[in-house]
């Protein structure tokens, strides 16, 4: 229960400072998860597990599109999808010339 939401809050803090490194860039967000794309390999729609997460068809839109990264629930995501976490993650994401990410 604790490591669940020390999990979360640090989850949420590296989902705000990406955020806030674009931001302050005027960058588009980087291509973070893979969601869409598991979607399609196991046809299914974005409703779908907008509906299995009990979240609206417009916050699910936003994560798919990347305006949104709540990466604890990329946890139960995957486990609806019957994957692993590294599965939604876009592995060869490389961060964007002038991005300085490993200095926050």
């Amino acid at each position: 229960m604790i490591y669940t939401s020390i999990t979360c809050i640090l989850c949420k803090i590296f989902a705000f400072i990406i955020t806030f490194v674009f931001m302050e860039q005027n960058q588009q967000l980087p291509k973070l998860n893979r969601i869409t794309e598991v979607l399609l390999e196991k046809e299914r729609s974005q409703r779908w597990l907008a509906r299995k997460l009990g979240i609206s068809a417009n916050a699910m839109n936003a994560i798919c599109n990347q305006k949104a990264q709540p990466l604890e629930r990329f946890f139960d995501i995957a486990e609806i999808l019957g994957v692993s976490v590294v599965d939604l993650l876009n592995v060869d994401y490389k961060p964007c010339r002038g991005t300085n990410l490993k200095s926050v």
